[in-house]
């Protein structure tokens, strides 16, 4: 068996036939109109169904110095999240929860994850520069092509934040426990860019879910190579 076990029991039998998971997408049509920020999922018959919300375009850099767009998630299931090096508390978590993910997926050698990467955004620009950047990512084994750690303008990093994965994003107020105000949750976002679900990092039972769930999304790219559902029907055949 090459899914988790969780994943095993969510797949049914219809008439015969295998019938996978489907994980819900985020925020259907939030501006009312198709944007560049928007991506339209087809339908039945190849009618246009449902206008998604997409994480839109943006210019980074990452812990190497390189240049990164949102040309790094087209293509790719992507985990997010926002952080600061600095950050004593949800930070360390956050991010020790995502090399987590990483080591577990690697672990299964039958099915293939090149396709997954992981993009981590700092809320503290000003003193979060490449070379801080770099040796933050050097803790977590982080491999620039996998995982970007990425800095810029403050405010396109906290905008994209707000707008792009809904999320706070702020200086926090004086005597808080923690300099910024973010998110302690990751985001899964699928090929085209649409959030399929948030979770906490600091409750290891949502991170479980979250590995699970990239295994449900990746049903939905079928390639026979590296598809899950593929591999899953092939061993169970009668």
């Amino acid at each position: 068996m090459i899914l988790p076990s969780l994943v095993g029991e969510r797949l049914t039998w219809n008439k015969g036939l295998l019938k996978r998971p489907v994980l819900p997408r985020y925020y259907p049509n939030v501006n009312g109109f198709e944007s560049e920020h928007t991506y339209l999922r087809e339908g039945k018959r190849g009618r246009p169904d449902t206008l998604w919300h997409a994480i839109p375009p943006f210019t980074f850099t990452d812990q190497t110095g390189e240049t990164v767009t949102e040309a790094y998630m087209d293509g790719n299931i992507t985990i997010a999240n926002f952080f600061f090096a600095s950050c004593p508390g949800v930070c360390p978590v956050m991010n020790k929860a995502l090399a987590g993910v990483r080591e577990r997926l690697e672990a299964n050698t039958k099915v293939s994850f090149d396709d997954v990467v992981f993009l981590s955004h700092t809320v503290d620009p000003d003193r979060d520069t490449t070379a801080v950047l770099n040796k933050y990512a050097e803790k977590f084994n982080a491999k620039p092509n996998q995982w970007k750690f990425v800095t810029g303008n403050k405010d396109d990093l906290y905008d994209l934040s707000m707008e792009g994965y809904f999320m706070t994003a702020q200086k926090a107020p004086v005597g808080a426990a923690e300099e910024f105000d973010h998110s302690g949750k990751l985001v899964l976002v699928d090929k085209n860019r649409v959030i399929r679900g948030y979770y906490s990092a600091l409750d290891s039972a949502r991170v479980n879910k979250l590995v699970e769930d990239i295994y449900i999304l990746k049903l939905e790219y079928p390639n026979p190579k590296t598809n899950v559902q593929y591999r899953y029907e092939m061993e169970n055949k009668k």
